[in-house]
């Protein structure tokens, strides 16, 4: 399976995580790095949300291959 974030995807990723690790990297700590939560909604597609700490950004829809269309993930061939 392939995830694909756009470039305007990216760009909000970044600008959400660089101060925050700036931040840390300031008070000389470790920046804590991040996650990206994609949620599969089946016919309603699939969306994406950085999260860092207790802080969020929504990234929105998100290109998945092969395509999942349905409530459980499909295969390359369904």
């Amino acid at each position: 399976m392939q995830i694909t974030l756009s470039d305007e995807q990216v760009k909000l990723l970044h600008d959400f995580i660089v101060p925050i690790n700036h931040a840390h990297l300031d008070e000389q700590c470790e920046p804590p790095g991040y996650s990206i939560e994609i949620s599969f909604a089946g016919p309603y597609g699939c969306d994406a949300v950085g999260r860092c700490g207790g802080r969020t950004v929504e990234l929105g829809p998100v290109s998945v291959q092969p395509d999942q269309p349905h409530w459980a993930p499909t295969t390359a061939g369904a």
